[in-house]
């Protein structure tokens, strides 16, 4: 048996029973390492050209959580910590190993961007109800394996949680620093403004109105947030009281009458003017005021976003539109009804963790001016600057000769002259002019809650308006300066105390694994993790096909040359004829 293999062996060119030997253990390891790939990952898909799967938002971040009501003791710590980064289980591992922590590294942000931050969310809003997430431990999770991700090694996981617990202790001390400032700060005593020539009807909601009825929520199944008038512990004046929104991600609405109602302000000025807080960081919400003709015999409780309004003013902010309106409907007695006119062009407000004092002064000679902390934002006319016109004209312009009133203005008069009239046209004799203001109302979306209004005017002069705001606003606006200055100190402080302690720990990372150098199974863990990453394939067939292309170069560099013989003497060939 043996004779007849050798031959049959030789036959073929590059195979011996060494090489034979040498494949048929290649094969061999090759499905050994099929088996353990599909042992040590037992949750591959079955097929292995199926794509790797990716991970569920489960397990990138925590599911939803309820709210909860926190005291309003409380409410400073929690909007101090929410100056941070979220600290909470709620950011998964795999973004807390591979990015910076870039609230606690020494860059240098934006100082709008510090106030929002760090202001609005602590020095402000202490006192208002909020709704917070609750407290959760992750030692549970961690016990039970949550907090691994696919690929995670031990070492990736302490240094997560190492710089979780750095982050969590930053938030506690920048909390109880902040507390420090507040029960140190030397605070205002509240005074009333006291009656003041020109002003109309004022509003500082000292005297509790919600409790007495004189504000009054409206009933409307729409509007479920609710409203509250509270004393907030970081505020500046001590026991200055504000209406505010309490809830998140809610409809507010809320209405008041005057009295006595503004009748008229044919040929007099008329000055709109209160004050605004935001307590929380502002991403999306109104607050604007609707000055309303509400009929006697209804009750302020039906006031909805339907009821129809006189004029409209205040900011109004949702991602990247913000405005602050500035809208007159006015009445038109040919068709008996109420056309509105927006102002074309209209101010911002630039969002801010201190209070703004927001004023609208229209005059008599129809004209009108917008001003924001005392300094006017946007001023014009209001036959010109409101859109449509206040006044109708008196011809429609049609077909080409529409297009021409874009181009020229003399054209456009000519078009006038031949164009269709106007049905509905009326002289307007006063722009400026107001009629039976009875009542005040807010109908408003909030996403974040904690809109403050305060120290609402209505004057006939502007010198009266400012006036009321030197005894009021202006008062407040130096001691927030003072605070705010105070709270930047520290925030400083804190951020490079911490900035050097985050320091400190990477660099102990770093020295760990420069000590410790990866086997060469680690080196292959992750060199598979990464082109799992790359290609989307799943580890199996990768693994697979990386031996099946080892063995197909070896078998291919294993083929063995044939050996030419070398060539026969004279000596050698005798002897053969022999």
């Amino acid at each position: 048996m043996s004779a007849n293999r050798t031959p049959c062996m030789s036959a073929v060119p590059g195979l011996s029973s060494t090489s034979v030997s040498s494949r048929l253990s290649f094969s061999i390891l090759a499905l050994l390492t099929f088996v353990a790939l599909h042992t040590l990952l037992p949750d591959l898909p079955r097929s292995a050209f199926s794509r790797a799967p990716s991970p569920s938002h489960a397990r990138c971040s925590a599911g939803p959580r309820s709210l909860g009501s926190e005291s309003a003791s409380s409410a400073a710590l929690l909007f101090a910590a929410a100056a941070l980064p979220d600290f909470s289980e709620e950011a998964s591992f795999s973004r807390e190993r591979g990015e910076e922590d870039d609230v606690i590294q020494d860059d240098q942000v934006e100082e709008r961007e510090e106030d929002l931050l760090l202001m609005q969310k602590a020095a402000t809003a202490g006192g208002q109800s909020t709704q917070a997430r609750p407290a959760v431990d992750l030692e549970p999770q961690r016990q039970a394996g949550e907090v691994h991700g696919p690929g995670d090694s031990p070492g990736d996981t302490s240094r997560a949680v190492r710089l979780l617990q750095l982050r969590r202790e930053a938030a506690e001390v920048l909390q109880s620093r902040i507390k420090d400032v507040f029960e140190t700060m030397e605070k205002l005593e509240f005074v009333e403004p006291g009656n003041i020539d020109g002003i109309l009807f004022q509003d500082t909601f000292q005297d509790n109105p919600l409790e007495k009825g004189v504000w009054v929520p409206s009933a409307d199944p729409k509007f479920q947030g609710r409203w509250s008038v509270e004393t907030r512990s970081a505020a500046v004046i001590a026991g200055e009281k504000n209406l505010v929104m309490q809830d998140m991600r809610k409809f507010h609405g809320v209405a008041r009458r005057l009295s006595p109602p503004i009748k008229d302000t044919l040929k007099e000025h008329f000055v709109f003017q209160y004050e605004l807080l935001q307590t929380r960081p502002l991403t999306c919400g109104g607050g604007y005021l609707k000055l309303l003709d509400f009929p006697e015999e209804q009750s302020l409780k039906e006031f909805n976003h339907l009821t129809d309004y006189l004029v409209m003013f205040g900011p109004d902010i949702c991602g990247d539109s913000n405005v602050v309106h500035f809208i007159l409907k006015v009445y038109n007695p040919v068709t008996k009804e109420w056309t509105e006119h927006r102002l074309d062009a209209p101010p911002r407000l630039i969002p801010s963790p201190l209070s703004n004092l927001l004023t609208l002064w229209i005059k008599p000679d129809d004209t009108f001016e917008i001003l924001i902390d005392g300094s006017v934002v946007r001023q014009g006319s209001l036959l010109k600057d409101m859109v449509p016109p206040l006044q109708p004209a008196k011809t429609l312009l049609v077909g080409h000769e529409a297009e021409a009133d874009s181009r020229d203005e003399a054209e456009t008069k000519k078009a006038a002259a031949s164009g269709i009239p106007n049905p509905a046209y009326f002289k307007l004799e006063h722009a400026h002019r107001l009629r039976n203001i009875n009542a005040v109302a807010m109908e408003l979306w909030t996403v974040e809650g904690g809109t403050a209004f305060d120290n609402l005017i209505f004057a006939k002069s502007i010198d009266a308006a400012r006036a009321f705001a030197k005894k009021t606003f202006e008062m407040r606006r130096v001691k927030e300066e003072e605070l705010r200055r105070h709270l930047d100190a520290v925030h400083l402080a804190w951020r490079e105390e911490f900035a050097e302690k985050q320091r400190a720990l990477e660099a102990e990372f770093e020295e760990a694994e420069a000590s410790s150098s990866p086997s060469v199974l680690d080196r292959l863990t992750v060199a598979l993790q990464q082109m799992v990453e790359a290609t989307g394939l799943s580890p199996f067939f990768l693994a697979a096909l990386a031996v099946s292309v080892v063995c197909l170069l070896l078998l291919c560099c294993g083929r063995k040359r044939r050996r030419t013989p070398p060539p026969r003497t004279q000596n050698e060939e005798e002897k053969k004829k022999r």
